[in-house]
């Protein structure tokens, strides 16, 4: 499910189909098909998101991607 959801969102994103708002409208698809498919995301308030990452940190810095929110999975 959730690979189907990157797999719009990324078709979308890097087409570049519209003038504008490739990306915004991207993540609309693909949280769309989630909740469509009884996904719901919450995601965390920015001033908790800035607190977690703008602590020092004294490991390599790579490229991870990390999931700000939770999801919850529909029941059944």
């Amino acid at each position: 499910m959730f690979e189907i959801a990157a797999k719009y969102a990324k078709s979308i994103a890097i087409a570049h189909a519209m003038p504008d708002a490739n990306k915004r409208t991207a993540l609309a698809v693909a949280l769309e098909y989630l909740s469509l498919n009884d996904y719901e995301i919450q995601a965390q308030p920015v001033g908790q998101l800035r607190e977690r990452y703008d602590q020092p940190t004294h490991k390599k810095q790579t490229r991870t991607r990390r999931a700000c929110g939770s999801v919850s999975a529909p029941e059944g």
